[in-house]
């Protein structure tokens, strides 16, 4: 009779464990997805700013911004040049989305 009531106390415990380790699994789960999704939307902002610094080291025009749509997130960008007259042209480029900002910064000769 003793094995018996300690046979079922050990399947609750087990079953509390399996429960516990579920409940975690679940959580880590979630963060990973929030993980991916802010790796992703760094990376999108990496290549929006890359892009736009690429086209200004070809043709340095004025400073502006504009909007860009990429999965489902909106994202600014901004752009500004210092410089010149003999003097390197400093590029800076701003991509901002949600609570995030991301900048890049280069140089190119007028």
């Amino acid at each position: 009779m003793r094995q018996r009531g300690s046979a079922l106390v050990e399947a609750l415990v087990a079953a509390a464990l399996a429960c516990v380790a579920l409940a975690v699994l679940a959580a880590g789960g979630h963060s990973a997805a929030q993980a991916f999704s802010r790796i992703r939307e760094h990376t999108t902002a990496l290549a929006l700013a890359t892009e736009r610094l690429e086209s200004l080291h070809a043709s340095p025009l004025q400073d502006g911004s504009d909007l860009v749509g990429a999965h489902g997130i909106l994202f600014a960008r901004a752009w500004t040049m210092r410089g010149g007259r003999g003097l390197p042209i400093a590029l800076r480029v701003q991509v901002s989305w949600r609570d995030r900002v991301l900048w890049l910064e280069g140089k190119t000769w007028p």
